[in-house]
């Protein structure tokens, strides 16, 4: 899998750059797994900003792209279902997870982060590139699933990530 930036060229159309090739021996296909590849590629759990990423993967929960959306401050990231979407369609995924930190330490989701969690499952329905789970990292490896938490429905998604 690879981690990707994405720029405009002089006519203003999106395209990505490869900017790590990160091995991937297995699909990241439980909570558990996606966690644990933050934690260890991006180090999540020490950031003292918060950090928002998206994976982009096929439908056998293989990584197609990871990409850094944004980076806030210590207690909020603001981000654009747009540009999330870009990505996504560049990437060629069918379905993606959203995946920040909280560097303060709580995994407990936010409003902003409901609301986020919301507008994108819905958006990713309607663009037929569902989200699939919304994982909040925090120190020592702690997570939370927002699927597992019952804060998301999946429709079809009951065994996928």
């Amino acid at each position: 899998m690879n981690q990707y930036k994405t720029y405009l060229d002089p006519d203003g159309v999106h395209y990505m750059e490869k900017v790590r090739e990160i091995p991937l021996t297995e699909p990241l296909d439980t909570p558990k797994k996606v966690a644990e590849f933050f934690q260890r590629e991006f180090r999540m759990d020490s950031l003292a900003e918060e950090y928002v990423y998206i994976l982009g993967v096929n439908q056998a929960s293989r990584g197609l792209g990871v990409f850094e959306l944004t980076h806030g401050t210590a207690r909020q990231s603001q981000i654009s279902a747009r540009d999330i979407f870009v990505k996504l369609c560049l990437s060629g995924a069918t379905s993606f997870l959203l995946v920040h930190n909280h560097p303060g330490g709580s995994t407990f989701p936010s409003r902003g982060d409901m609301e986020t969690t919301r507008l994108l499952a819905n958006a990713g329905q309607l663009m037929d590139i569902p989200l699939i789970d919304h994982l909040i990292l925090a120190h020592g490896g702690e997570y939370l699933s927002m699927r597992e938490a019952g804060l998301l429905e999946v429709p079809g998604k009951e065994e996928a990530a």
